[in-house]
């Protein structure tokens, strides 16, 4: 989240992107403690949700034929 807010130089979908993944960090280090089993089910939900996402992403990129970049341009 410091860095969402203390970066000026992204756009604002990006700071708001970093401000939203800190926030998200902090309600489940939360829900974590609270009740493990819960915690460890969103976790789950949640890294199941992010790979469907890149598999799919992957798919249509073999399908079009386009090269993937393996490293992010910073």
């Amino acid at each position: 989240m410091v860095f969402g807010l203390g970066n000026k130089e992204q756009p604002g979908w990006a700071r708001g992107f970093a401000i939203g993944a800190g926030a998200l960090a902090i309600g489940l280090s939360f829900l974590i403690m609270i009740s493990p089993f819960a915690g460890a089910f969103f976790v789950s939900l949640v890294l199941g949700i992010a790979l469907l996402i890149i598999g799919i992403e992957i798919i249509v990129t073999g399908v079009t034929g386009q090269r993937m970049p393996m490293r992010p341009h910073i």
